[in-house]
């Protein structure tokens, strides 16, 4: 159980994951080291990582343009889809991570 791993309850694990509250800097570093992830991970900092995503966002793009012949790059209705695809998968993946 990630709750007791850190130290906190089953309630506080669900409020980080659902964003109704933020773990201290103590449990950010217990969350790394169970997870054996950077705290620059955790922050979204990591910028390797952020960079082979924004490749890969930018070749799924490119391929979808080119597959339906429409432009999608600078459009704020495609950049709202995909922030909300991306938050909603970082909550699954913090769902799973916290349920080991």
């Amino acid at each position: 159980m990630v709750a007791c791993k850190v130290g906190v309850s089953n309630g506080t694990i669900s409020g980080y994951e659902r964003s109704y509250r933020e773990p201290d800097s103590d449990i950010l570093v217990k969350l790394a080291d169970l997870y054996e992830v950077s705290l620059d991970w955790l922050y979204g900092r990591d910028v390797r990582a952020r960079m082979s995503s924004c490749l890969v966002f930018t070749h799924i793009i490119s391929e979808a343009e080119e597959n339906y012949q429409v432009s999608l790059k600078d459009d704020p209705t495609v950049e709202a889809a995909v922030r909300d695809l991306v938050r909603k998968l970082a909550k699954m993946k913090i769902t799973t991570l916290t349920k080991g």
